[in-house]
């Protein structure tokens, strides 16, 4: 269990509003209390709701009921700031450095025995604070038992429910994730934890966290107010440990940095009674406003949903639980950032009950969805947005050649050896005492080579927690896992009363069903952990996804070994990034994409690789954050991904560039890549010796590319180098005398070439006719290199001129030597004894030439272009141009995008242009 330093917390909010009837009431300083009984000699119990909406001092607060307990009252600040719904109570808290923790609590002298208790957290600073946000019930003096006017926090006892913002620390490379608890808080800040839950909230956001206790019976639960469909998580545990019966409830602000750390909380909508007052049909909860549209029930009705059926489409349940009327023409859907809201139709009538459904069809097979509903009233003035994640595979998909998939578990072992799919599933049954194949029929019980099959970084091990692979430093486990050994690191929800070991898994495919075997997952990673898998691939393109849980957001790359995957100290090239994001536990699996540069990556694979996977992300502060299932790796059409860098990020690092330096460190000092001036300087030393050729230098985009379409700004050069520079094309794989492809550039003279590259260096021209255009230093150019088949065609722009080119070459490789291959950026020396040096920026890769083709047939006019994620766009006239996106009518046909321009007076002008609108 994980013990804790922590207070109570005491306090509630300002504009207190009458929930319930009661037999009698009280109202003064503005805030209605109802009395609603008690036992003999506990003070009358009262419900209390305060949105404190109407406070903007402390006076008015304290004026209203409120106490405040401190170590000094100088050390904490409250405020009443601006939230989403009004205003919110900010706690600002500071220690006595040296000598006791930073702490603030508000509290009321409503007594409860059984209580429900419940806040929102509106607004902290994510985990740059080690600090607990805490509701607190049955609260009273240590002294006396009692709930008094004046309570120093550090006599305060009582049971608290707390969210713990970061908490291994704050400081850097502590790990930087969440937890939700209860726990016995005694004098002294002496506390005993009851229930563990790991989950970190995403800051911008609102949570609302409850606490209830009925006898000894204590549930603590916390919701998203973007999904109040049900419980993010929920603690249940019975309190047989305080001997608490009664006490006052409140919140508070809780530095766990020691006597150091300062706190910064801002709460909002605070309740208080002795009963739970939700409107909503569990698991759901009614909206902290009341009468605020909210959805209540939904298909598909899981947040993370695997397997949703395409036939069920989408439906939910709206409610406000008032007589307010949801405005059911206003409600949004949104899948995947794009409006469908069109789907609901038809609308129901306005209501405060309301059913919406998707029309047949809305939702594609095997695809990934993230979706969003926004829900508003009538009078436009209460809102809410549920959101939600889910996916249209099918477990037969998933079987069904050449969709692959690749169980993170299962990486290569005995210096590079792997199995060939189908790879029969392997570990021990759901009883745990029955082996199902392994040691070499499937992957269990193999042992993989550090550093050569999987490098596992130094740190924490438990030996049983690898499940899997005992040989390995890997842990490995069925699910998300507490041993009987008391080992609870992979657990993510634990109480004092559960029975070891306990379990819980992510869906369940067939094959493992069949096999009687649960499914396995990596986890407890760290940056700079990775691991080899060697499959073979069916030739086509593939996007990619990894089955992951989460709760922080991190980075995972996807890589190509590029050496011997058979020895260590291999060499890859990085095929793109999984931008993992916070899925709030390590519960709430989901399929995150391979991205380059934001946008889906389309991969092309064939035969035998060894691809690798590389925990990213920060040292220290993302340990333990990512559980990792399996690769899924889907069959596409779409040609390789369109890729843009103008290096605005000052780094190149996404897109992920490859160097290639094939003599740096050996005959040449390294080469150097470098954001200048907001471009990317490429320089290639001059060699010492010439054993290993001339300077050369270049920097490649992780995709292959058969027909291919690049384009970059040459915005600097060094003018007394003797040397060439430009765009390559089909570049096999990169190295000291591995890269082959073609090149168009310049020449030391001026000349401008099509060249066939071979060993890293411009040889052989292919170009039906060179052409002499000398550049000028201080004079900016765009190089543009398309191929298709064999075929080539560059062109050169003097900009800001892209329309007309100052010079178009053509030509052809005879040999058709290289037909695929990655695309990228090159120098060269042409001096055995000097040096290259060129910049660039606003460099695109894509499949295709972005232009548009026009046909005309009587008065019909078409537009087409290549399946190529280009944007269309019209506007009325070039002299002022106001362009808009074509959002409507575009179809496909005969592999290409297609439009018909619609017929009307006046003219239009059309172009292409990449990126998010």
């Amino acid at each position: 269990m994980k013990n804790l330093s922590q207070a109570h917390p005491n306090g509630l909010p300002a504009l207190w509003k009458l929930l319930h009837s009661a037999s009698g009431a009280v109202v003064a300083g503005g805030i209605v209390l109802v009395a609603v009984g008690g036992p003999p000699g506990v003070q009358a119990q009262g419900i209390v709701s305060d949105n404190f909406d109407s406070y903007s001092n402390t006076a008015q607060f304290t004026a209203a009921g409120w106490i405040l307990s401190s170590l000094n009252p100088a050390l904490v600040t409250t405020t009443f700031p601006e939230t989403t719904h009004g205003k919110g109570v900010r706690l600002q808290c500071n220690p006595i450095p040296g000598t006791a923790p930073a702490v603030g609590m508000w509290y009321r002298m409503e007594d409860y025995t059984d209580f429900y208790v419940a806040i929102d957290i509106a607004s902290w600073p994510g985990t740059a604070k080690n600090q607990a946000m805490v509701l607190f019930g049955r609260m009273t003096d240590a002294g006396t038992g009692q709930v008094v006017p004046n309570l120093n926090p550090a006599n305060a006892q009582g049971i608290i429910c707390n969210y713990d913002a970061s908490q291994y620390g704050e400081n850097p490379g502590d790990r930087r994730q969440g937890q939700f608890q209860i726990n016995v808080v005694r004098a002294g800040f002496k506390t005993t934890t009851l229930a563990v839950g790991e989950i970190t909230f995403v800051p911008g956001r609102s949570y609302r966290i409850l606490f209830k206790a009925v006898g000894t019976r204590l549930t603590a639960q916390a919701y998203d107010l973007f999904d109040l469909t049900r419980p993010l998580v929920t603690l249940e545990v019975e309190d047989t440990v305080s001997g608490f019966t009664h006490g006052a409830c409140g919140f508070l602000s809780f530095s766990r940095q020691g006597t150091s750390g300062t706190t910064d909380v801002t709460y909002d909508n605070y309740y208080s009674g002795p009963a739970d007052p939700n409107l909503a049909p569990a698991p759901a909860l009614s909206h902290p406003v009341l009468g605020t549209p909210q959805v209540v029930s939904r298909v598909p009705a899981g947040r993370f949903a695997n397997f949703h059926p395409v036939a069920s489409g989408i439906s939910f349940n709206a409610r406000t639980f008032t007589t307010n009327q949801i405005d059911a023409r206003a409600t949004k859907l949104y899948l995947n950032g794009v409006d469908v809201s069109a789907v609901l139709a038809p609308w129901p009538a306005n209501g405060s009950n309301v059913n919406f459904a998707t029309a047949p069809g809305t939702l594609a097979p095997n695809t990934v969805y993230s979706a969003r509903i926004e829900l508003v009233d009538t009078a436009g003035r209460l809102r809410s947005t549920n959101t939600f994640w889910f996916d249209t595979f099918t477990d037969a998909y998933l079987l069904t050649p050449p969709v692959k998939t690749i169980e993170c578990e299962d990486y290569n072992y005995s210096n590079g050896v792997f199995q060939l799919d189908p790879i029969p599933v392997s570990g021990m049954d759901t009883t745990g005492t029955m082996q199902i194949n392994g040691f070499g029929v499937g992957y269990f019980g193999v042992v993989g080579t550090p550093d050569v099959d999987y490098f596992k970084g130094p740190g924490e091990y438990w030996s049983d927690l690898a499940e899997y692979r005992p040989g390995d430093r890997v842990m490995i486990t069925q699910g998300s896992v507490v041993t009987a050994s008391g080992t609870d690191e992979a657990g993510d929800i634990l109480t004092v009363q559960d029975v070891l070991p306990i379990r819980r898994h992510d869906t369940q495919r067939s094959q493992y069903g069949a096999a009687g075997v649960w499914e396995y997952q990596v986890r407890l990673t760290q940056p700079g952990d990775w691991m080899n898998y060697t499959r073979v691939f069916e030739p086509t393109n593939y996007l990619v996804y990894l089955r992951c849980a989460s709760f922080g957001a991190s980075t995972v790359y996807l890589e190509r070994v590029t050496s011997d995957p058979t020895r260590s100290g291999q060499t890859t090239l990085r095929l793109g990034t999984f931008k993992i994001a916070n899925h709030l536990m390590r519960l709430n699996y989901t399929y995150e994409p391979l991205t380059i540069g934001g946008e889906p990556a389309v991969i092309s694979l064939s035969g035998t690789n060894t691809l690798r996977l590389t925990h990213g992300g920060i040292p220290g502060e993302h340990r333990r954050m990512v559980v990792m299932d399996y690769l899924l790796f889907v069959p596409t059409g779409q040609s390789s991904t369109t890729i843009f860098d103008n290096f605005a990020d000052g780094d190149d690092l996404d897109p992920p560039w490859t160097h290639y330096d094939p003599i740096g460190g050996q005959t040449a000092p390294p080469a150097s890549f470098l954001l200048t001036n907001g471009g990317y300087r490429i320089y290639a030393p001059a060699p010492s010796s010439p054993g290993a050729g001339s300077a050369r230098a270049g920097s490649f985009l992780p995709l292959i590319y058969t027909d291919f379409c690049v384009a970059a700004d040459v915005i600097d050069f060094d003018d007394r180098a003797w040397q060439s520079f430009g765009l390559a094309a089909r570049i096999q794989t990169p190295g000291l005398s591995l890269s082959e492809g073609y090149m168009l550039g310049w020449e030391p003279a001026g000349d401008l070439h099509i060249w066939r590259v071979e060993m890293g260096a411009p040889i052989g021209y292919i170009e039906d006719q060179s052409i002499v255009l000398q550049p000028e230093r201080g004079k900016n150019y765009r190089l543009v290199f398309m191929g298709r088949g064999f075929e080539f065609v560059g062109e050169v722009y003097q900009l800001p001129n892209t329309i007309t080119p100052v010079a178009r070459l053509t030509g052809r490789d005879p040999d058709r030597l290289y037909p695929s291959g990655h695309v990228g950026l090159l120098v060269a020396s042409q001096d055995l004894t000097g040096w290259a040096d060129a910049t660039f920026d606003n460099v695109l890769a894509t499949a295709a030439e972005p232009r548009l083709a026009i046909s005309a047939a009587g008065n019909t006019v078409t537009l087409s272009w290549p399946l190529i994620p280009f944007r269309l766009q019209t506007t009325s006239s070039l002299d002022t141009p106001t362009w808009t996106t074509v959002t409507t009518g575009v179809t496909q046909a005969n592999g290409r995008n297609v439009y018909v321009v619609p017929q009307a007076t006046g003219s239009a002008f059309y172009r292409l242009i990449y990126g998010a609108p």
